[in-house]
């Protein structure tokens, strides 16, 4: 029952770090890189579905590759949650956590699901208009924070 607004620094943060961690353990590292890759200007915004592929190819491979070496790594410290404006935030810590659980859902459909040829069916935003992130408000997806 804690509201967002009442929260300290250290709470804020161990917020952000055990939702990072429950995303990190809900998606699917392919999933979250094809939802991260399929609306970025080049894939959505592309010509056609020829070059759509391409780009989500070249953007996958990417990641990829990035995230192999940061995983591999043992040297790369653990991601940091850092404080966010929280005075654009509503609600309490449960509908955060609610917001955060229907945001990663979204996040492993679409990036299972997401298909070149069938763009227009996604919108621009899918995490936009979920409702269990209404008491939160729109601006708040990062409300504590977000992983660097």
């Amino acid at each position: 029952n804690t509201q967002l607004t009442n929260l300290t620094p250290a709470e804020k943060t161990q917020i952000c770090t055990s939702q990072a961690a429950f995303v990190h353990a809900r998606v699917d590292t392919t999933s979250l890189t094809r939802f991260w890759c399929a609306f970025t200007p080049a894939v959505f915004g592309a010509a056609d579905d020829a070059s759509c592929e391409t780009a989500l190819e070249q953007c996958v491979s990417a990641f990829s590759i990035q995230l192999d070496v940061t995983v591999t790594d043992p040297n790369v410290p653990p991601p940091q949650c850092i404080i966010a404006d929280q005075g654009q935030c509503n609600g309490t810590v449960a509908d955060y956590e609610g917001c955060v659980n229907a945001l990663a859902e979204v996040e492993v459909n679409v990036g299972t699901d997401f298909a070149c040829g069938h763009r227009a069916e996604h919108g621009d935003s899918p995490t936009v208009g979920i409702a269990a992130c209404d008491a939160v408000g729109p601006t708040c997806t990062g409300v504590t924070a977000k992983p660097r």
